[in-house]
């Protein structure tokens, strides 16, 4: 069996990758809240112009 050398970051800079991917999943999740509403809104104009 080969034996690989694997490089891990320092303990501050785990923390500081994982702040910077848990801000990105908040903006992410904001994005996808406000993609829901603009296709509700979207939803709701289209009935509108076919009723």
């Amino acid at each position: 069996m080969q034996q690989y050398r694997i490089s891990v970051p320092e303990v501050d800079e785990q923390d500081k990758i994982s702040t910077f991917m848990n801000k990105i999943n908040q903006i992410i999740a904001l994005h996808e809240r406000r993609l829901g509403q603009l296709n509700n809104l979207k939803q709701a104009f289209l009935q509108k112009l076919y009723v």
